[in-house]
């Protein structure tokens, strides 16, 4: 179990020392490897190299007991290891060319082998329904997602150059990915987590909560593509889909909290505070899209790069990473120590720091009230407390053999 976790650690490592040498360009510009490749690097190997492979972990870990054929998953964890190595390097070596484009078509398809795989096996598992709900529709999502790359695909094959649909293809994905499959399946496994503990919760309504949601996350897409300029009934819909996604949002916390607070007398405090701090993130997640149909704010958003970069780090650094490591600790792959929470710590205080700096700037270029000293170099050092945290928790695995597990 320990090396299966350090191996998908050094996804996120991996993660964040790119992010690392990606605000060093900033203050000391390279011409070795581009930042464009960095950036391409960086960005795959966090949302489809690291969190993916979280997911299937994740899977895998609960149902290690269950599986009939271990051979299958072992065989798919490498291939996803494998496949996400090999596309970073492709990425810094030639950015998006032959090499990286095959690498990451060859991800689409593994991606397609595993959820394929956890769906032939949860349909025949007992477990709530609820939880059933949210783990395929999770699957589903994923698979919808892939259409965004071979829009892409088409797009490039066609040479049809319209910027628009480009950035459209690529929100598409990203939607459907983070909003999507990573979302859905981490709660339908938290889910599954509370139902081997007999932990109560409200069912009923975090069964509407998942109709609701899933129904919106269609038409939720088209609050990433406003700035296009759709029309007002296509607006209309975009904004009708966003505050269904945040009621739905806030129906499922509502749902959770007789779970949470169990949860939270069950594991560490560490544990506890993570996962409080990872549900505050999804609201506030959710608040920031819920602003985006006020049309002058979503113009200032679209407008403001740092704004989708934080967005970005909101989502898949905080809110998505840190509920990956609740379910990590709950599955007994960490151990509460000084030195593992000093990692936490670090990981914390860095990604908070980014937020801090990027919301700040953004908001001192819309008022044009002030500008932050030394921006560049805060973001630097925000970067390095995040991979001094992420280190620090790679080996926080490798040191512990004992863990407090929740299951």
């Amino acid at each position: 179990m320990r090396l299966y976790t350090q191996i998908t650690l050094v996804l996120l490592f991996l993660t964040a020392i790119s992010g690392v040498w990606m605000r060093w360009f900033s203050l000391s510009p390279s011409s070795a490897i581009p930042y464009d490749n960095v950036l391409h690097a960086h960005s795959h190997v966090a949302l489809i190299g690291w969190l993916f492979t979280a997911v299937f972990l994740i899977f895998f870990f609960i149902y290690r007991d269950k599986l009939k054929d271990k051979l299958q998953p072992k065989l798919i964890f490498i291939s996803l290891i494998s496949v996400s190595l090999l596309m970073f390097v492709a990425f810094l070596y030639q950015g998006y060319a032959l090499f990286s484009i095959i690498t990451s078509t060859v991800h689409i398809f593994v991606e397609y082998w595993a959820v394929i795989y956890i769906w032939l096996f949860i349909r025949k598992e007992n477990i709530p329904k609820v939880a059933k709900l949210f783990i395929v529709g999770g699957i589903l999502a994923n698979i919808i997602s892939s259409i965004g790359p071979y829009t892409l695909a088409f797009l490039s094959a066609n040479k049809l150059t319209d910027l628009s649909l480009f950035d459209m293809s690529i929100y598409f994905y990203l939607h459907f990915q983070y909003n999507g499959w990573l979302m859905l399946s981490l709660f339908g496994l938290f889910l599954v987590l509370l139902n081997k503990r007999s932990i109560k919760m409200n069912e009923k309504l975090a069964t509407q909560a998942f109709w609701i949601y899933f129904v919106a996350l269609f038409p939720g897409f088209l609050i990433s593509a406003l700035w296009v300029g759709l029309g007002p009934v296509v607006e209309t819909i975009a904004a009708l889909a966003s505050i269904a996604q945040w009621i739905s949002i806030i129906m499922l916390i509502v749902a959770l909290i007789p779970a949470i607070q169990r949860v939270s007398k069950l594991v560490t405090r560490l544990t506890s505070n993570l996962l409080i701090f990872s549900i505050v993130l999804l609201v506030m997640k959710g608040t920031m899209e819920l602003g985006l149909i006020y049309p002058p704010l979503a113009d200032l958003v679209n407008n403001t790069r740092d704004v989708i970069i934080g967005y970005l780090h909101l989502t898949l650094l905080g809110f998505l990473t840190i509920f990956v490591f609740v379910l990590f600790h709950m599955l007994g792959l960490f151990k509460e120590s000084k030195f593992s929470i000093y990692g936490f710590t670090g990981f914390v205080t860095g990604f908070l720091l980014n937020e801090l700096l990027l919301f700040l700037r953004s908001l001192g270029l819309w008022t044009d009230w002030y500008s932050i000293p030394l921006y560049a170099d805060g973001l630097f050092v925000a970067s390095i407390l995040l991979l001094i945290g992420v280190t620090m928790i790679l080996f926080s695995v490798k040191r512990h053999k004992e863990t407090r597990k929740l299951l």
